[in-house]
């Protein structure tokens, strides 16, 4: 090959497949409150009746001085955008928070729920998830410690950490265990590979409970209150059929669940059932 010809094959680092964009800045002076991560960028900063707003690739940041306090949301956790009352943008939050920002005029609350719908709509390409972009800045920017936990924390870590954090006794004798019913996603498909259910809960009686709900989805503890030790259980809805049939071991895992809550069988337990479907799934 010539010197003159142009070379095939070029090295690109893996921070220049995620270009941070210019900040388009609303008034100069205004600084962004908040340090970004590393592949994150400001794409617009701007002002509210009460603070500085910042919009980047992973974040809406409202910062308001007066009363020392600021909304940090992922743009992931935003449900819905809409206008409220010509000078307002509302935004609901998938942890059932709300966000109200105020504008001067209709104009800028116009342009900037234009820029929150953007930029909160479904990826269509998952390259661009904002996962991809801290990861390759990271290594531009020798972040020892972020890479050295993102590359070294396994599913495994992340669940053991998450017990250790609620305080679930799964030691011997205790309440709750670890089940590997579900290794290789045998049990159900769509939940992870260990699950926390009740120690007295045998793996063939979750296999059999499992039976009884939709796409096998059992019973699984995802959170508990570290106080009075209330817990959340996740599952899919029972398969009664029309002629309300029930299962024995459905019931037995319920009931355990219950009692793993308050060991004392003196103390009243409550169970509150909450479809989280909508109306006309659920009818």
């Amino acid at each position: 090959m010539e010197e003159s010809e142009v070379q095939s094959l070029q090295h690109i680092s893996p921070c220049e497949l995620y270009p941070k964009a210019q900040t388009v800045t609303q008034e100069e002076g205004l600084t962004v409150p908040f340090t970004p991560l590393c592949g994150e960028y400001v794409a617009f900063l701007g002002r509210t009746t009460t603070g500085i707003l910042a919009l980047s690739n992973y974040r809406l940041y409202h910062q308001i001085p007066e009363h020392n306090t600021c909304h940090n949301i992922p743009l992931g956790l935003v449900e819905q955008v809409e206008v409220r009352d010509i000078l307002y943008v509302q935004i609901s939050c998938k942890d059932a928070t709300l966000c109200r920002l105020a504008f001067s005029t209709s104009e800028e609350c116009m342009e900037w729920m234009r820029r929150l719908l953007k930029a909160t709509s479904p990826i269509k390409n998952m390259d661009y998830l904002f996962a991809f972009a801290l990861y390759a800045w990271a290594q531009e920017e020798g972040s020892e410690e972020l890479l050295s936990r993102l590359s070294n924390t396994t599913t495994v870590d992340f669940f053991n950490s998450e017990v250790e954090r609620l305080q679930f006794d799964v030691s011997k004798g205790g309440p709750w265990r670890v089940s590997l019913a579900n290794k290789d996603y045998r049990l159900c498909g769509s939940y992870p590979q260990r699950l926390l259910v009740p120690a007295g809960i045998p793996d063939q009686q979750l296999d059999a409970a499992s039976k009884f709900r939709s796409s096998r989805r059992v019973p699984a503890v995802v959170w508990r209150h570290r106080g009075n030790g209330a817990v959340i259980a996740r599952c899919s809805q029972p398969e009664v059929g029309w002629l309300g049939w029930r299962s024995s071991d459905d019931e037995a895992l319920i009931n355990a669940i219950l009692n793993a809550c308050s060991p004392d069988p003196e103390k009243r337990k409550k169970l509150l059932i909450m479809d989280a479907r909508s109306y006309t799934t659920a009818v």
